[in-house]
């Protein structure tokens, strides 16, 4: 809940997302133009999960995998 009550920033994220050598995220996934198609495309995550499954999501990345992945 500490994490969920953080305000976000949309700048920040796609920075974390995009940068290498930490996080992998567009190695997987697309958002908009940037990124690969290899998992599904998070460029609308925000209208199909809520923050709590997004942030879920980030934690665990393999405890839900929709079957068609």
């Amino acid at each position: 809940q500490s994490i969920l009550s953080l305000p976000g920033d949309p700048q920040r994220g796609r920075q974390i997302f995009l940068s290498e050598g930490g996080l992998q995220c567009a190695n997987c996934h697309r958002i908009g133009p940037e990124g690969k198609s290899i998992g599904p495309d998070l460029t609308t995550v925000g209208a199909r999960l809520s923050r709590e499954q997004i942030l879920q999501s980030l934690l665990e990345p393999s405890r839900v995998i929709p079957p068609e992945w």
